[in-house]
């Protein structure tokens, strides 16, 4: 996995340097530049239907980004949007220094995280609960209808704005997305890398 941890450290500097670009307009920047970059690392040719269709076609005539394929058939379906603003220019904002500050306060959260406009954003935007994050709450039932349309009780429903990857196991699904275990991971926030490596080998091609 070294290719993914090189690939991840580039889309993390690609952020805070043009934070605004991909947080603008539509989603198929954060999906050319930060996406597509990603799932290729874990050995998706996007560019290969065989492998990855994209706009994939659901049976209620709706479309998903991507249908990561085995078989023929959809191993995982992932819907991206574009990079919150608000969300990401705390982190383009901040040297290293304090990025690294800030997720060892965040990783114990008896310590208290530095009164500061960052370090409050931070805290806002990637809450310990990540049930709570604004993004997932967003779009987590615009998923679950594209699960429903395909009858997926196995596999993997990811989200994804291209720095935060939440990725639901089908096969432990429990009711709605919303009550069932995700494994979910921050390229821009998490200071140990090896930890979104590990998160997002779940969906590695293999």
């Amino acid at each position: 996995m070294s290719d993914l941890r090189t690939i991840l450290r580039g889309i993390r500097g690609r952020v805070r340097r043009h934070y605004e670009y991909f947080s603008g307009i539509d989603e198929m920047r954060t999906r050319y530049g930060l996406v597509d970059p990603t799932l290729r690392a874990l050995g998706w040719r996007t560019h290969d239907p065989d492998r990855v269709k994209v706009e994939f076609d659901l049976p209620d005539g709706g479309k998903v980004d991507y249908a990561l394929l085995r078989g023929g058939r959809p191993a995982a379906i992932v819907e991206a949007k574009k990079l919150d603003p608000a969300k990401s220019e705390p982190f383009a904002l901040a040297s290293d220094a304090d990025n690294a500050q800030l997720a060892r306060a965040w990783d114990n959260l008896q310590s208290p995280i530095a009164p500061s406009p960052v370090g409050s954003t931070i805290r806002e935007m990637h809450d310990a609960n990540w049930r709570q994050s604004r993004f997932i709450q967003a779009h987590q039932d615009q998923l679950e209808s594209y699960v429903d349309a395909l009858g997926m009780e196995t596999g993997y429903a990811v989200l994804t704005d291209g720095d935060e990857w939440h990725v639901f196991d089908l096969a432990q699904r429990s009711g709605s997305l919303s009550q069932s275990p995700a494994i979910s991971t921050s390229i821009l926030f998490s200071l140990d890398m090896d930890e979104v490596v590990a998160a997002l080998a779940t969906i590695s091609r293999g």
